[in-house]
């Protein structure tokens, strides 16, 4: 854990040199293949067709060369033609697995989305929040989906901060601004298209001043979609400097920092990787 004035959580590991990261990577990567291929059936039988197995790969560039390729669709296909719940992904008996949720629907059907316990002690988004200016101690306001149960949810806990959690309804509004008046909390996660076109009304009618109620929020977490260009001047105007994120293969989040100049994502947790959406070649 870093110091209350550095700007970095993890300060060794957010600013390590792109060697040592491939390095870090290269390490973890083979015992998390074999791990993979054991308990995963739809790996194991996207790797089977493709004739690889974990023991071909033997560096990062053999990782990119030789696996296998797979999307939501494979994902959807394997849970259909298995009967499978959990569409692969992972054992229906894998005593390892913590929750289960699914994604949004949004590009077709809502995917399985299973989950196990990380030995990690720091998730991605704890950071995110250190980067925005929360410490350990603050309160959070959480306005979470249910069914990815809850976004960043553990990291307001490994941060230090105290989540105050709503469901992520515009009808929650009237209870979130009340929160929002008692605890003074200094984040704010997840904003939304739809949340922020809700407060827009909810401060007409009841003639709230936005900038006082956003006083003590030091930055929150916007997703879902793109950010329109009204919207952003809306936020500038109520003083809340949004910093927006988007999945990363709904195994990692990719957030702005305080440049917001694009998304960083911690390669630590994850391998980063540029497909083409129509060959889904590298």
């Amino acid at each position: 854990m870093s110091n209350f004035n550095s700007r970095y959580l993890n300060e060794y590991v957010e600013t390590m040199p792109r060697e040592q990261i491939r390095q870090l990577q290269e390490n973890r990567l083979g015992p998390i293949l074999d791990y993979t291929c054991s308990h995963s059936p739809l790996i194991e039988s996207l790797w089977k067709k493709a004739g690889v197995t974990p023991k071909d790969i033997r560096s990062l560039d053999d990782f990119f060369e030789k696996a296998p390729c797979f999307n939501k669709d494979d994902i959807r296909h394997f849970r259909d033609d298995h009967n499978d719940a959990l569409g692969g992904l992972t054992r229906l008996s894998d005593i390892e697995l913590t929750k289960v949720a699914t994604t949004s629907g949004t590009t077709g059907d809502p995917t399985p989305f299973p989950v196990r316990q990380r030995p990690s002690t720091e998730d991605g988004y704890a950071r995110d929040y250190w980067e925005m200016g929360a410490r350990p101690g603050d309160y959070t306001v959480q306005s979470v989906f249910t069914f990815r149960l809850g976004i960043g949810m553990p990291s307001t806990i490994q941060a230090g901060l105290i989540p105050i959690v709503f469901r992520h309804d515009p009808h929650q509004i009237p209870r979130i601004a009340a929160a929002l008046k008692a605890f003074k909390p200094s984040t704010y996660t997840l904003i939304s298209t739809p949340m922020l076109l809700a407060f827009e009304q909810w401060f007409k009618q009841t003639d709230t001043d936005p900038k006082e109620l956003f006083a003590s929020v030091k930055g929150a977490i916007y997703g879902g979609e793109a950010l329109s260009p009204r919207l952003k001047a809306i936020t500038d105007r109520w003083g809340i400097e949004l910093f927006e994120t988007t999945s990363f293969g709904d195994v990692l989040s990719a957030t702005q920092c305080r440049a917001h100049d694009g998304f960083h994502t911690y390669e630590d947790y994850a391998i980063a990787e540029c497909l083409d959406r129509t060959t889904i070649r590298r």
